[in-house]
């Protein structure tokens, strides 16, 4: 899954303004031991990868796409997400995304791009 390519849509208009939503989803690995976990209680987490996402609002195409282990958090994929989407379709205007992404290194890029955009 860390392979997939994603091809961008060759009718794209790379001189229009996108919105991108970011997001995640995981994917259980296994139910290796699910018996176990109910009958003992046993609380220790499943293993499960993440898919991060970067979809274009208006079309529902993927932009961007990252796999990863459960641990890595969503925010800390944010802008390179980000990043990758704006090289497929160049002019982001907006980017959507949940609470999972609150940090102020997103906010600052975002805000250092809005300006880049306007400024040149």
């Amino acid at each position: 899954m860390a392979r997939v390519k994603v091809d961008i849509d060759p009718t794209v208009d790379m001189d229009k303004d996108v919105v991108i939503a970011v997001d995640s989803t995981g994917i259980k690995v296994s139910n290796r031991g699910e018996w176990i976990r109910e009958k003992w209680y046993n609380t220790k987490r499943k293993g499960f990868i993440k898919f991060h996402i970067a979809v274009d609002t208006k079309t529902s195409k993927i932009l961007s796409i990252d796999v990863t282990k459960e641990n890595i958090t969503d925010g800390a994929r944010a802008i390179p997400l980000i990043k990758s989407a704006s090289k497929r379709v160049g002019n982001i205007s907006r980017s959507l995304m949940d609470e999972a992404y609150d940090r102020r290194s997103i906010f600052n890029y975002l805000s250092k791009e809005e300006e880049y955009r306007t400024c040149h």
